[in-house]
């Protein structure tokens, strides 16, 4: 078990799936990098990082910004699903962690707020 998960993890790091969604929606490390909130040559970095471990191309530049190569066609509604099964985690662990619960306790004077209101 620990060995599957060393060679699967040495494949993905979720920073780079990101990074590989973010580039290929904004089409530019400049517009993904503003997405995530990072530097562009963060960027550049964790798409090359993906790219390595991939051992192939997933994005390749063109004068018109970046766009999918074939095996990038094929990665991306992976990602997607990686990224919506990641969104789900959040709200789940989010929702579970503040929710409210228990008795809520409260007086009042209602003769003051008869008044009041009429």
């Amino acid at each position: 078990m620990q060995l599957f998960y060393a060679k699967v993890h040495a494949l993905m790091d979720w920073d780079d799936v990101r990074s590989f969604l973010a580039i290929a929606r904004a089409r530019s490390l400049s517009g993904a990098a503003r997405e995530l909130g990072v530097r562009q040559s963060t960027m550049s970095r964790r798409l090359e990082a993906l790219e390595l471990r991939a051992g192939a191309r997933l994005l390749q530049r063109t004068p018109r910004g970046y766009e999918l190569t074939p095996l990038g066609e094929a990665v991306l509604g992976n990602a997607e699903r990686m990224e919506a099964e990641a969104i789900a985690v959040e709200r789940l662990v989010q929702g579970r962690d503040v929710a409210l619960s228990g008795v809520v306790c409260s007086a009042t004077n209602w003769m003051r707020i008869a008044r009041q209101s009429g």
